[in-house]
């Protein structure tokens, strides 16, 4: 058995949140028992992990992302009082640590990967706000892009998806887990499309990059978005109207990422492939779980379109 407040002791002094100027707290964010004999971790704080905690007899969730940011707006909103219920009715504590999670050079989640990669010569980089939050690294002998998939694969239990020259040989690798828009302008490389948030502060571009992306697109929640290509043209799209009740945003911005990957793979226009991203967003807004229901999307835009169905998976 342990203390919450010895608890909170080691890991502050362990992941020295003070260091960072983060998008959210770190730390206790909703307090509870001061006993703790069982602890949940997961990496978002959400009602389905709270819920399994209550099942499991545990006084503290722990987790990489918390319940409260910066860029979310103040008060209690429906969502965010059902991840709340269970904890206020079993005297559930909550400690949330995000960039110190992911910067820690020995037991973050940057380091952790590039170890687990293979790399040597590892190092600290990608500053966000003064503070580096990546790892950089070498591997021993030079992988292709095939190998260092597979590598990630093993490493993360899910299938990379790999962008680029397939045929070129990786030696050196910087990881990033978090809030990389500043890393941008610290890796000096040509982007063929930048898709961020832009009413996300963690998200934002302070200044332009060198060299400019030749896409950029800028997302706005409900209010749809705007792109700008690299030769002067511009656009903006509505966001795709909802076929029910709003459910659950969270993986919304990577379905629409996803969508928009698709759509200009498929030689799409930049205007029809922010269609397809934002029906990609808005299909996950309408439930739990991403990737069916932006399959589902991507398959109905094909069909509009007389192509082939996407081939399960």
């Amino acid at each position: 058995m342990a203390q919450i407040t010895d608890i909170l002791s080691t890991l502050d002094e362990l992941l020295r949140p003070g260091d960072f100027d983060d998008l959210g707290p770190n730390g206790l964010q909703v307090p509870g028992t001061h006993e703790i004999t069982t602890v949940v971790t997961g990496v978002s704080a959400r009602r389905e992990l709270h819920e399994r905690a209550v099942e499991l007899g545990a006084q503290l969730v722990l987790v990489h992302h918390g319940l409260f940011w910066k860029f979310h707006p103040t008060g209690l909103t429906p969502l965010l009082a059902e991840r709340l219920r269970p904890l206020f009715k079993h005297d559930i504590n909550l400690v949330g640590y995000h960039l110190p999670l992911d910067a820690h050079p020995e037991v973050g989640n940057n380091a952790l990967l590039a170890h687990a990669l293979g790399c040597v010569d590892r190092e600290p980089f990608g500053d966000y706000k003064g503070r580096p939050i990546g790892s950089r690294g070498r591997f021993p002998e030079p992988l292709s892009p095939a190998e260092l998939g597979a590598r990630v694969a093993a490493a993360t239990g899910r299938e990379p998806l790999l962008l680029g020259n397939r045929a070129t040989a990786i030696s050196t690798i910087g990881i990033v887990s978090g809030s990389a828009a500043d890393t941008l302008h610290e890796a000096g490389v040509e982007i063929d499309a930048l898709v961020h948030s832009g009413t996300d502060e963690g998200e934002r571009l302070e200044e332009a990059l060198d060299p400019a992306p030749k896409l950029v697109v800028s997302t706005l929640g409900s209010k749809g978005g705007r792109w700008e290509a690299a030769e002067g043209r511009t656009g903006t799209w509505k966001a795709a109207e909802l076929t029910g009740p709003r459910v659950n945003a969270y993986g919304a911005g990577d379905s629409f990422a996803a969508g928009l990957t698709y759509g200009l793979a498929a030689c799409a226009s930049v205007e029809e492939a922010v269609q397809l991203a934002a029906r990609c967003g808005a299909a996950k807004l309408g439930g739990h779980g991403a990737h069916d229901r932006a399959a589902r999307a991507v398959a109905s835009w094909l069909s509009e379109r007389g192509a082939a169905p996407v081939p399960e998976a």
